[in-house]
């Protein structure tokens, strides 16, 4: 019997994190999934420490940039709860999903996390999503085209 991946889906619009668990369980039929949804950073944060405290695997994460914060855990965004998935599950896969264009931003993200997907969600349809997530599943790291684009700016400026 397959082993139960487990999947923790961060977005704080309760019907994009519903599109991304029917699009991830659609995109791998023979796969079972756990999927634990967060709306905030402060279920995020609890989530987190649950899966930790029994020990058991978080397969990956899809997390949103733009969350409200949770201060008492000093969590300001997104960021800041993959870099918490990243320590304790170091062997997650890490997708972060982000409607910001600035290259600064990204950047960091980029350095800080190192995430196996760092998609912009104007370059992703319930068509594309699927693949995409398999991809970053089965071992490729993947960047859509407007951070690559909005990084590449950056990179010029920086040679200049």
């Amino acid at each position: 019997m397959p082993e139960v991946q487990n999947i923790l889906i961060v977005d704080d619009h309760p019907v994009v994190a519903d599109a991304y668990i029917n699009l991830i369980a659609s995109s791998d039929k023979e796969t079972k999934f756990n999927f634990l949804l967060a709306i905030n950073s402060e279920v995020a944060f609890q989530k987190i420490g649950m899966i930790y405290k029994s020990q058991n695997s978080l397969y990956a994460a899809v997390v949103d940039i733009n969350l409200p914060p949770y201060l008492e855990e000093n969590i300001k965004s997104g960021t800041d709860l993959a870099l918490i998935i990243r320590k304790q599950f170091p062997t997650s896969k890490i997708i972060i999903l982000t409607m910001h264009t600035e290259a600064l931003l990204l950047n960091n993200v980029l350095k800080l996390i190192s995430p196996e997907g760092f998609i912009s969600k104007n370059d992703v349809d319930f068509k594309t999503f699927p693949n995409v997530f398999s991809k970053i599943m089965n071992g490729e790291n993947f960047i859509s085209n407007q951070i690559t684009n909005s990084l590449g700016i950056l990179y010029k400026k920086n040679i200049k």
